[in-house]
């Protein structure tokens, strides 16, 4: 989508622990990725912490390879981010499926 000049996606997630934000990490971390190439990314919700902060870390352990933790360290340094409970169960889950990929090289 586009609007005023500016590229964005929407992630139609609700801050609440049932909801599934994994669902949009794949889209999510795509978008990041090829806006990254041309400039700065605003990733953002309506607090700034839950939702947009679960986004960021996946994509950071997805594209730069952080562990969950060095991750959420690495949004700490920036901004105070704190998922909530469920959308921290995704992280981890995202973590071990991670983890469990074919890593390639010697």
């Amino acid at each position: 989508n586009e609007n005023d000049g500016f590229r964005y996606v929407n992630v139609p997630v609700r801050d609440l622990e049932s909801e599934d934000i994994s669902q949009y990490f794949d889209a999510a971390c795509s978008f990041i990725e090829e806006e990254m190439a041309s400039g700065a990314v605003l990733v953002h919700c309506v607090a700034g912490r839950s939702r947009s902060g679960s986004v960021v870390i996946a994509y950071l352990m997805r594209r730069r390879g952080l562990s969950l933790k060095q991750a959420i360290d690495t949004c700490m340094e920036r901004r105070r981010v704190t998922p909530n409970q469920g959308f921290m169960s995704q992280l981890e889950a995202e973590e071990r499926r991670l983890n469990a990929a074919p890593q390639c090289g010697p």
